[in-house]
């Protein structure tokens, strides 16, 4: 009888051995290291707890949670929280038979000891064991969404083949009126967070706090995996791109341009040059994220830079439900930055 792996439930820096664990693994994304953890917990307040199961002290799967404080509707789980996170079981292909029974059952002991009413985890796009999740979990619902995704060339030169032609041009006519990339310097961090603030205003969508960016700066580039790139006209700011480079994927995170600059073409200039720096760190693949069926604008603008779609899904297990009688209002009062029903449910239940 093959010897049954030892389960354990403890905060992230109490775990020895993670990064070097996760750098093994192919599929691993940003929202699984530490730097990211580290600012989720600083923004959310909650501590991070890694369900992790050892052979012989050897560390062979992982599935990182939070939990939310009750603040009075119980409590949600989240592998992971905040925008779209992506989580679920981190082991080599063809380990999560082995593994993953011992952490989903780990995953409901928590969630019945905490009073927990929902738990939700996302194991992304790339995750080549999403199915097994879903097999091994049994979750109640399942939410599905869609990313896109560029596949990076092995040379710069090879991008803009990749855009659309408007989209070259795009890029071509930024440079020709003079548009610049630069570095991001701590003086640009006012104009970046207020021209965030503006943007997600006008969609009547949920800004990042300033503490998300404050968490950002301290580990840029070279010390830390991310980046902010910044164009300017005549030596002022227009637009601007905070993305990520670790492991094997380049995230795009948080875009930034003054509307009424739009024809300069500063974000598809800083765009393009992220993505050739990605390639030049050795990257192949650019992650958009999620896109909801909605936003067929910004559907349109991912794709023009030759992203194809991607799905992936986000399982649902309902523990207490109590929390099916709250509207959307009430669950991001309750839970801010975690994901804890699909809206679309209680839409069909209203």
């Amino acid at each position: 009888m093959a010897e049954p792996y030892k389960i354990q439930i403890t905060p992230l820096r109490d775990v020895p051995g993670y990064e070097d664990f996760i750098n093994g693994i192919h599929h691993r994304l940003l929202y699984h290291s530490r730097p990211w953890i580290r600012i989720m917990e600083s923004i959310i307040g909650d501590t991070c707890q890694v369900i992790s199961a050892h052979h012989r002290k050897r560390l062979c799967g992982a599935l990182p949670v939070f939990i939310s404080r009750d603040r009075g509707a119980g409590r949600v789980i989240n592998s992971l929280p905040f925008f779209g996170s992506i989580g679920g079981i981190l082991c080599q292909p063809g380990q999560i038979d082995k593994v993953g029974p011992g952490l989903f059952n780990a995953l409901d002991g928590l969630a019945h000891d905490l009073g927990a009413a929902t738990a939700m985890v996302n194991p992304g796009p790339f995750d080549p064991d999403v199915s097994l999740h879903k097999k091994l979990w049994r979750p109640d619902f399942e939410e599905k969404r869609m990313a896109q995704v560029l596949k990076l060339p092995e040379s710069k030169s090879e991008l803009l083949s990749l855009f659309h032609p408007a989209k070259r041009q795009n890029i071509r006519s930024a440079i020709a009126k003079g548009s610049t990339v630069r570095p991001f310097r701590m003086d640009d961090l006012d104009w970046f967070v207020d021209v965030h603030n503006r943007g997600m205003a006008a969609k009547n969508g949920i800004a990042k706090p300033r503490a998300f960016f404050h968490g950002i700066i301290d580990k840029l580039f070279p010390k830390g995996p991310f980046r902010i790139d910044v164009a300017e006209f005549q030596g002022i700011p227009f637009a601007g791109l905070l993305y990520a480079l670790w492991g094997h994927t380049a995230e795009y995170l948080v875009p930034v341009y003054e509307p009424d600059r739009a024809n300069l073409f500063g974000l598809p200039l800083l765009i393009h040059h992220a993505m050739a720096r990605a390639v030049a760190h050795g990257i192949r693949r650019w992650n958009f994220g999620g896109t909801w069926n909605s936003q067929r604008g910004l559907y349109r603008f991912k794709a023009s830079f030759g992203a194809q779609e991607k799905g992936y899904p986000y399982f649902i297990k309902v523990y207490d439900k109590r929390i099916l009688s709250l509207d959307k209002g009430e669950l991001m009062r309750y839970f801010p930055w975690y994901y804890s029903l699909p809206f679309d449910l209680l839409d069909k239940a209203g």
